[in-house]
């Protein structure tokens, strides 16, 4: 494969967006993806009025074709006081919506609630049940029923 790296051993990569850190990693050049696995820690970049985002894990995945970096294997996302923990997180850079799915813990504020899988926008600071209904942070979003 023309223009991919293997790299393991405290694994560094920085865009303009994202600095992410790893045990190991494979990066394409050619097709501008990431593959990084064990001990991944993603930094997105504060972007106007929009917080930095932290992302912890233990596989990740990021493809600059379709705007996405997604984490799998325990997953932590950190933005401000909000952190939702997870077993698959996918982030959107384009549309600044987070998809986080499988044991999902929403905690702000001191307040925890536990979801099958929620969508977080990061712009209007709105929750998005699976069933499209959108719940503000401060009225900390009702737990859904888990499907049978």
């Amino acid at each position: 494969m023309t223009g991919t790296y293997k790299l393991s051993g405290n694994v560094c990569v920085k865009t303009s967006r994202f600095t992410v850190n790893a045990d190991k990693a494979q990066v394409s050049l050619a097709s501008f993806e990431v593959w990084a696995q064990g001990n991944i820690n993603c930094h997105y970049n504060a972007e106007g009025d929009l917080p930095a985002i932290d992302f912890s894990g233990q596989d990740l995945y990021g493809a600059w074709n379709s705007r996405t970096i997604t984490v799998k294997g325990g997953t932590s996302f950190k933005c401000g006081n909000l952190t939702i923990k997870a077993a698959q997180t996918s982030f959107n850079w384009e549309t600044k919506i987070a998809d986080f799915s499988g044991g999902v813990t929403v905690e702000q504020a001191g307040v925890k609630k536990h979801y099958p899988e929620i969508k977080y926008n990061i712009v209007e600071k709105k929750f998005i049940t699976a069933q499209g209904d959108v719940v503000t942070p401060t009225a900390a979003p009702k737990p859904e029923k888990a499907a049978a």
